[in-house]
């Protein structure tokens, strides 16, 4: 009978480690985190569903491969070779293309088929966020110190050209000396020009938002460039929503894009495509930390928002100046003032809204602005 008891007890026991086990495995598969099991070869072993959904590999594609074949550069850290609990960060490519920054810590596991655990963490979204926090940080900081100085500069720069001004039409001259005199003319008025987008740069005016109609503001700075020099060559195609309202200043917005098509068509030197389209987007994933800045722009609790994509055919830009191509005074134009892109994100990131770029050189470069759309508008 104590046999019998004795059996039955292990049976049950049995059947609870068997339960265990299954709810380990839901664990497992259910932790937001990716993990991966390595052997001693350093062999994928294990997969969870995280992890795929972070890499876009399931684990039909990665089973029994050496993770450095899947994921190169991946265990080159000192650290990840040598410590077990020691987080480092890596990039690493996704499955059809595409980074992803990842945190990783491996730890040692019971050897055989988990020699090693690796569990990581998709920090791209993060790491962007910090990007645009550093950027915010740098350009307030500029902000604060330039207002003071462009007004001071601008002050004696109205003097000079008044006094010129009046010497050109009360002094008979005529010839070289006619000429030079329009020339500190012509360049006070650019110095001024320069200045007063340093000004908007620096603090975006937040008086006169209202209710504007974005299609119509794009189409006429379409036909502004149509009409202008820089459009020469370029074919330009847009595809617009009617009646796309969002809350801001109808000035500043439309200087937005003429700054971003401007950019865009220098950069098709010989002739190329512009394309601009526009589509509604809800609950936009980068502006849903910054709901303070976005209610004060009008989108109200459910935010919903509008994309306009800006795609030319242009020479692209290099990777390593895609992360300062924003930046106040950064250009890649040998005559660049480097303003134009860093106003354009400035007006944009004042009306609650964010401004990103994608290039791949001799490819071109995608503009995409997102702004609150009208509270109105359904």
């Amino acid at each position: 009978e104590r046999t019998e008891r004795f059996e039955r007890e292990l049976e049950e026991k049995g059947i609870d480690f068997e339960k265990l086990e299954r709810l380990n495995r839901l664990i497992v598969e259910s932790i937001s985190s990716g993990i991966m099991t390595l052997d001693e070869g350093s062999r994928i072993t294990s997969f969870n569903k995280a992890a795929e959904n972070i890499t876009g590999y399931s684990l039909r594609d990665v089973y029994y491969r050496q993770v450095e074949e899947v994921f190169p550069g991946i265990l080159t850290d000192t650290h990840a070779l040598t410590r077990a609990g020691v987080r480092f960060e890596e990039r690493v490519r996704k499955k059809g293309g595409g980074e992803v920054f990842l945190g990783l810590m491996m730890s040692r596991g019971q050897g055989g088929d988990a020699a090693n655990i690796v569990i990581f963490q998709d920090l791209s979204q993060l790491k962007s966020m910090e990007e645009q926090l550093r950027r915010a940080e740098k350009l307030k900081a500029l902000g604060e110190l330039s207002v003071g100085i462009a007004h001071e500069i601008r002050n004696p720069l109205a003097s000079i050209s008044g006094s010129i001004q009046v010497l050109k039409d009360q002094v008979k001259i005529e010839g070289d000396e006619l000429s030079l005199m329009e020339i500190v003319l012509r360049e006070t008025d650019r110095l001024n020009a320069l200045i007063t987008d340093f000004l908007v740069f620096a603090r975006p005016a937040h008086n006169q938002r209202e209710m504007v109609n974005l299609s119509e503001i794009i189409g006429e700075t379409i036909r502004l460039l149509e009409n202008s020099s820089e459009a020469e060559g370029i074919e330009i195609e847009s595809y617009l929503n009617d009646d796309i309202y969002v809350e801001g200043d109808a000035r500043q917005i439309g200087q937005v894009f003429w700054n971003i098509f401007l950019n865009s068509a220098q950069a098709m030197e010989k002739g190329g495509r512009l394309t601009v389209t526009s589509s509604f987007r809800t609950g936009y994933d980068r502006l849903k930390t910054k709901a303070a800045e976005v209610d004060a722009a009008g989108a109200g609790k459910n935010y919903n928002f509008v994309g306009v994509q800006i795609k030319d055919t242009g020479k692209g830009i290099e990777p390593e100046k895609l992360a300062n191509i924003f930046d106040p005074f950064f250009s890649t134009k040998s005559d660049g003032t480097g303003l134009g892109l860093a106003i354009a994100h400035r007006i944009v990131e004042s009306h609650g809204g964010a401004i990103e770029v994608k290039s791949r050189v001799g490819r071109g470069a995608v503009f995409s602005v997102i702004l609150p759309a009208s509270a109105t508008v359904h």
